[in-house]
């Protein structure tokens, strides 16, 4: 798959991996009906090698179970299957209990057809059943009858949505959330990217619901919690810029002194500082980051990009603030 097209398709996974996570107890049930959530689990695989999307304590039929969920927003992968069976006897050898694996889809695709069968000759050595799930042939109509807000992102994602159906959605969140602006601003943001990637709506219908989402843009930026927290790291990231810039200017001996010292110690300051803040938050994005900040080198440009990436909601922001320099 070339670089770019793996991007994007990682950044609709990302979200979709961070929507279950925040909404696991709710979402999982619309997933897989009849399961009950009981605690998020480790999802790693086979260090450093292996990372599944989501692994779930749940409870299903009255026992406990492990619920393995992994996202696919590209067409088919032929080894989709052989990789879904590895990640299954791993998680089955650590825990001992049963694993239901399910592939979801949020976009149209060519999906893997359950059960993966491995013969020798006429003779069965292996049946591996897993589920799929087309989140386009989902109700849109029921979710939103049912008040099942976990779903509302994901409603791009289905034929069955139009434009008054999602503005709909999107005021019983607003109303839901009054009380967490960052919340609601978190959740429709997922709603715009996953419905930028969507070919289940018109053109029409996703204008009138971008006008709308238009009117939320501000929410992150005006919420008084983010303002005191990024004016308080900006100001601690400048005062440790300025002095290592003098004490580099010294040391060094540069030709412009002092003041070229503290422009670039100001530089390698807010380089350290924004990698620092990816590293913590956003991890699979730090080559990502350094390739790009090493190219920067305006210190308003970096201190800038160091306050967007410290207030970002979540990894995609993160991912398009980086590849937009």
């Amino acid at each position: 798959m070339p670089e770019d097209s793996y991007k994007r398709h990682q950044r609709y996974d990302t979200s979709l991996k961070s929507l279950v996570q925040e909404h696991a107890a709710e979402i999982l049930p619309c997933l897989c009906p009849g399961v009950v959530f009981e605690r998020e689990l480790d999802i790693e695989i086979i260090r450093p090698t292996m990372r599944a999307d989501r692994v779930y304590l749940v409870w299903y039929r009255n026992v406990q179970h492990i619920l393995h969920i992994e996202f696919e927003s590209s067409d088919a992968d032929e080894e989709m299957a052989a990789r879904l069976l590895t990640y299954n006897a791993v998680i089955y050898q650590k825990h001992k209990l049963p694993v239901i694996s399910i592939i979801i889809y949020p976009f149209k695709a060519t999906m893997p057809i359950s059960p993966l069968c491995i013969k020798s000759g006429d003779d069965d050595l292996l049946t591996f059943h897993f589920r799929t799930l087309a989140l386009w042939e989902l109700d849109a109509h029921q979710y939103v009858r049912d008040h099942d807000l976990a779903m509302y992102v994901l409603l791009p994602t289905m034929e069955s949505a139009d434009a008054p159906l999602i503005l709909r959605a999107i005021q019983e969140m607003e109303d839901n959330y009054r009380g967490d602006q960052t919340k609601l601003s978190q959740e429709l943001i997922w709603m715009e990217i996953l419905m930028r990637r969507s070919g289940a709506m018109s053109v029409e219908a996703k204008d009138t619901i971008y006008r709308r989402l238009s009117m939320f843009e501000r929410i992150w930026d005006e919420d008084p919690k983010v303002q005191a927290i990024t004016a308080e790291a900006i100001k601690k990231g400048l005062q440790q810029g300025i002095e290592q810039g003098i004490e580099q200017g010294i040391e060094q001996g540069i030709e412009k002194g002092i003041e070229k010292g503290i422009e670039k110690g100001e530089i390698k300051t807010l380089r350290t500082t924004t990698l620092a803040v990816v590293s913590a938050h956003f991890p699979g994005l730090l080559d990502l980051a350094e390739r790009q900040l090493a190219q920067i080198d305006d210190p308003a440009k970096l201190q800038q990009l160091f306050h967007l990436i410290l207030t970002a909601p979540n990894g995609d922001v993160v991912y398009k603030l980086l590849n937009d320099q």
